[in-house]
């Protein structure tokens, strides 16, 4: 038998089928609530989210099942070789769009940047704060780097609005 998720007015909003691990279904919909419809910062970088997601996570990889998807996210596309020989990775190569418009997202939320301090901070703490609003998509340091870099060019027209 499998299962359904129902919202407050008992409509389905999701639903599984037999022998589907419960930790797969329920990050699955977590990450489709953060990542389906427009981004908002309430949700990229809600700490119990991300905790929820990676706790899901972590369990549903300790299942038979798990330990054979979490096979399949090395079958990415290989990425060219000059990308990778810039130190990106195939993640890297597979994400980039989705990399592309999430740094363009925080580019143009000045408000959310002055709201972490972000020209004050270190990289290590950006690059902290992108990996949550990430997760649970893996992403190079060298792809850090670039987004924060992208990130800093893009928001000099912000001036002290950051």
């Amino acid at each position: 038998m499998g299962g359904k998720i129902l919202n407050a007015n008992d409509e389905v909003i999701f639903e599984f089928e037999d022998n589907e691990p419960i930790e797969l279904l329920l990050s699955g919909y977590m990450t489709r609530a953060k990542f389906s419809e427009k981004y908002t910062s309430e949700i990229l970088f809600s700490p119990w989210g991300n905790r929820l997601l990676k706790a899901l996570h972590e369990a549903f990889l300790k299942t038979p099942t798990g330990k054979k998807l979490s096979e399949i996210d090395l079958a990415f596309s290989r990425a060219p070789k000059h990308y990778t020989d810039a130190g990106m990775t195939d993640m890297d190569w597979a994400h980039k769009e989705f990399f592309e418009k999430f740094t363009s997202f925080l580019s143009q939320n000045p408000s959310q940047l002055k709201r972490w301090e972000w020209k004050s901070i270190s990289d290590s703490q950006k690059k902290e704060i992108i990996r949550e609003g990430l997760y649970p998509n893996k992403i190079s340091d060298t792809r850090l780097d670039d987004m924060i870099e992208d990130i800093k060019n893009n928001i000099q027209s912000y001036g002290t609005l950051i």
